[in-house]
């Protein structure tokens, strides 16, 4: 089961040993490609009804473990997938997703076999190698212990194959409910909220969204209050939290980073979700443009602003021509770069009262144009 512990001291959280910031995890989960989750999800469905050995015979054997084969393959995807989340990247959770599940089920039948087929891609060398061990394994049982030992297999497939499903479940409705709470509602105003209007807006998501689309609106965890010490040896008081379910971490650390406005939100550049946390709002990343590693989204995005404000802003366009004016005629040494300097922060307090309705449209021309 993919279960572990995690300890939230304020705006980190805290798993084997590794700390990482509020709203990282949901940050990169909202960037995994949803169509390739919902193909996953799909493909693991129809795969769970396959996936039991009733009986030994050639056919039904060699369907079984196709069918191994094939569950094997959409597994290694799903872990590929999670490992890109922070919380999946180190220890013994990431062991759990990138390592083989299925042949180590498979070896317990056939303990004296051999080492298994190196490439899980290889159809012929998966599926007779287990072929021919299993076989012979299960001849050499009597009818009861080889039932038993059939029983036994199949609970263990089904449980692996839950796990995933409900990991790939949970990345998927991760990725379309917190998408769509942060992109509709949190972000509309593009600035941090207050609690009153996170309340609100939550409120607004859970009247407006379709049932299965939802955030949880509450998670079962074992939890408890205990002191922790981090990785530099401070002793702090934390949240201590056990989960089973990504879905349950995802919800806790996402609502503790809302509270300190730690939250994801998609770059209005290159489309991709980047941490917010705290300081400045932004609706631009950090991230360096494809072929000009010298230029950010953030960089790009605020020329996008001026230019969109000069040409459709009142206020911005007086403001602009003014700056122009003014910095041909330092250019032109008409203007020594301190009083250049002098009538920016002039200009740029006008402009600012300007847009805020405290200084009249024709005073603002007079007076920024001096």
């Amino acid at each position: 089961m993919l279960e572990f512990k995690a300890n939230f001291c304020a705006e980190h959280v805290c798993i084997e040993g590794y700390a990482y910031k509020s709203g990282e995890t949901l940050t990169a989960c909202l960037n995994l490609p949803e169509q390739e989750l919902n193909d996953c999800l799909v493909s693991l469905w129809r795969l769970v009804p396959k996936a039991q050995l009733n009986g030994v015979s050639t056919a039904r054997l060699r369907a079984f473990l196709g069918c191994m084969q094939s569950a094997q393959k959409l597994f290694s995807r799903i872990g590929a997938l999670a490992s890109r989340l922070p919380v999946f990247r180190h220890g013994s959770l990431r062991l759990s997703l990138t390592e083989p599940r299925l042949p180590s089920l498979l070896d317990r039948l056939c303990p004296d076999g051999g080492a298994g087929p190196s490439a899980l891609e290889d159809s012929f060398s998966f599926v007779d190698f287990y072929f021919l061990r299993i076989a012979s394994a299960l001849s050499s049982l009597s009818g009861a212990g080889a039932a038993e030992e059939l029983a036994s297999l199949n609970l263990a497939v089904a449980g692996l194959l839950e796990e995933y499903v409900c990991l790939a479940a949970d990345l998927l409705q991760a990725r379309r409910a917190y998408s769509s709470l942060l992109d509709g509602y949190i972000h509309e105003k593009r600035a941090f909220l207050s609690n009153e209007e996170l309340a609100g807006c939550f409120s607004r998501y859970l009247g407006d969204s379709p049932p299965l689309e939802k955030l949880p609106v509450s998670c079962m965890v074992e939890s408890s209050y205990e002191p922790f010490t981090d990785s530099s040896g401070s002793e702090l008081f934390s949240l201590s939290c056990v989960f089973s379910r990504l879905r349950d971490f995802l919800y806790i650390d996402f609502f503790r980073g809302l509270e300190r406005s730690h939250l994801p939100k998609k770059c209005d550049n290159c489309g991709r979700y980047f941490l917010l946390a705290g300081g400045k709002y932004s609706s631009y990343c950090e991230n360096p443009l494809p072929g000009e590693p010298q230029k950010t989204c953030r960089s790009i995005g605020a020329r996008k602003r001026y230019g969109s404000k000069c040409k459709n802003d009142p206020v911005w366009l007086t403001y602009n021509r003014a700056y122009k004016t003014h910095y041909a005629r330092y250019m032109k040494s008409k203007m020594t770069a301190s009083e250049f300097e002098r009538w920016s922060r002039y200009a740029a307090s006008l402009r600012d009262q300007a847009a805020d309705g405290t200084l009249g449209a024709e005073q603002y021309e007079r007076l920024i144009k001096e």
